[in-house]
This record gives C-alpha cells, sequence and structure tokens, in this order.
C-alpha cells in the first residue's frame, strides 16, 4: 500500500531515514520526481499562498471601521472587499482540512 518513500518520509519510527534518502537509488528517485512533478506542484502552492496572502492583507488592509454588521453599498469596491472576504474563508477551510490530513498522515 505504501511506497518505499513514503515510509521513508512520514515513517518517525525509522532511525535512520535520512541516511537511507542519501543511497543513490532513492536520492535519484527523489530528484526524478522533484523534476517532473514536485517543483511544479510547489510553485503552484506557492503562487496559490501569494494570491491568499495578496487579498487577505488588501481585506484587513481596508476593513470598515464600526461595529459590525456593515451595510453593503452599491459599488464595486463594497461588492471586492465581500468577495475578497468570501475568498479568505475558503481558503482557511482548505487549509485547516490539509493540516488535518497532514497530521493524520503523519500519525
Amino acid at each position: 500500500k505504501n511506497s518505499v518513500l513514503e515510509i521513508l518520509t512520514y515513517g518517525t519510527d525509522i532511525p535512520n531515514r535520512h541516511e537511507m534518502l542519501e543511497t543513490e537509488p532513492l536520492s535519484r528517485l527523489l530528484d526524478e520526481k522533484w523534476k517532473r512533478f514536485g517543483s511544479k506542484m510547489f510553485l503552484l502552492n506557492f503562487l496559490g499562498y501569494v494570491v491568499y496572502l495578496v487579498v487577505f492583507t488588501a481585506v484587513a488592509y481596508n476593513k470598515k471601521n464600526g461595529a459590525p454588521p456593515f451595510p453593503i453599498e452599491d459599488n464595486w469596491m463594497d461588492y471586492l472587499y465581500v468577495s475578497g472576504q468570501g475568498l479568505i474563508t475558503l481558503a482557511n477551510i482548505y487549509f485547516f482540512f490539509i493540516a488535518i490530513v497532514e497530521m493524520k498522515r503523519k500519525r
């Protein structure tokens, strides 16, 4: 069920897993996986997170004064503000579930 790389990566009970990853076959396999798959996934995740941070910063910087609930006026800035809040909410839910999956995987 589990691959050798997955066992070595997530297996915390293996005492010399770092030395095993430095052996020639596993090292070449890791390099090949990084070139074909990992670098593209890393770039996609990085760009998505940068977009999230830009939207989060813009929404936090343009916070309305006063007490909630804030009235939504009929202009494009308010619609953009509410859309940014919705995007941040969905992204936070996504990050929460991804963190739970990673914690379960590392057990």
